[in-house]
């Protein structure tokens, strides 16, 4: 890597590894490494080995025990089976771990019924003697084995999680609805709460920010972005004379920006009011490459191609109906400016 350039890609096989287990996680990186063997194999002897993907579980080519590195939201990522997150009791266990008398009574309901959560008396343990952050056992697929150890590393609030491969199976999955199924309605929506405030917090979740010149045309973005993924919460900024400042502070989380189309932006939007709608949007598939979810770029662009013509503005319309996150940094980074001006 460029010694005068910080934000050079790599270019050795073992940079481009390390870059790839920090951004994209075990799980892809360890598909490329293994197509990379396949073209690299003159004498077709690797390839039977890797082929079915069942044989890695022997520990072919994935030896147990090698630590890796990478995100929190890739973590997450890799915790889906079928358009499901399957790992809803590690962040339980995180909540528990974070939470008040209150959330800590939720957990001692929850965790007697759900067998995958640590006992209450563990979570106790925890925040009596002081979290240890040890590594977090993972599959060769990155799906968490230790739940416990990974909640722990989730309630650190750290950016990126240790973690270690083993050739342990992960637990069951713990879905949505294995906590419908499980739970009473009133326990599964505390519950619930509790799951999408950490999806949220961690980054996962991304944004839609509804200006106020297309607040008329939510149903038309709702049934846009559902297609593609699930709205698990929404709220209301009534922003006043601070309209303005919060554009630019949620401009200013990209990395670049024509602030006099931002302006120009902001004097039509504030015609119709100052109150923004945001959704905060699980996909499950996001489709992150190159610091772009191409999930979240379809939405955007559906609606503003779909919408822009409602208003009379000419060829700014396009940008006068909404704004979207990118990709999991951003996700946190314009969730950190919600929340300053989310004062309800």
């Amino acid at each position: 890597m460029s010694k005068n350039n910080k934000y050079a890609r790599p270019t050795t096989v073992i940079g481009k590894a390390k870059d790839s287990l920090r951004e994209d996680g075990v799980k892809k990186t360890l598909q490329r490494g293994l197509r990379l063997i396949q073209r690299r194999d003159p004498t077709g002897i690797v390839g039977p080995l890797i082929r079915p993907i069942h044989n890695l579980r022997t520990g072919y080519f994935v030896n147990s025990g090698l630590s890796v590195q990478y995100s929190l939201p890739r973590m997450i990522e890799n915790q889906y089976i079928e358009g499901d997150f399957c790992r809803c009791d590690v962040l339980i266990a995180a909540a528990a771990l974070d939470g008040d008398d209150q959330t800590r009574a939720l957990y001692r309901e929850v965790s007697s019924k759900i067998w995958t959560l640590p006992t209450f008396e563990e979570i106790e343990d925890e925040q009596e003697t002081g979290r240890r952050d040890d590594s977090v056992p993972v599959t060769y697929t990155g799906e968490v084995v230790d739940i416990l150890e990974c909640a722990i590393q989730v309630a650190n609030d750290g950016q990126y999680l240790n973690a270690t491969i083993t050739d342990k199976e992960a637990p069951a999955p713990v879905t949505r609805e294995t906590l419908r199924d499980t739970l009473s309605e009133n326990t599964y929506k505390a519950v619930e709460r509790h799951i999408t405030e950490q999806l949220r917090d961690s980054g996962y979740l991304f944004q839609i920010v509804i200006w106020p010149s297309a607040l008329e045309f939510e149903d038309e973005i709702t049934e846009i972005v559902e297609s593609k993924g699930i709205i698990r919460d929404k709220i209301d900024l009534h922003l006043e004379d601070e309209l303005k400042s919060f554009m630019g502070e949620i401009y200013d989380t990209q990395e670049s920006v024509v602030w006099d189309g931002i302006w120009k932006k902001h004097d039509i939007v504030s015609q119709y009011g100052s109150t923004v709608r945001v959704l905060f949007i699980e996909l499950p598939d996001a489709q992150v490459r190159e610091g772009t979810s191409h999930q979240m770029r379809y939405i955007k662009e559906t609606a503003r191609t779909e919408l822009h013509t409602e208003l009379d503005h000419g060829e700014i319309s396009y940008t006068c109906i909404l704004h979207s996150t990118d990709n999991f940094r951003h996700n946190l980074d314009t969730w950190n400016v919600i929340e300053k001006y989310d004062t309800q």
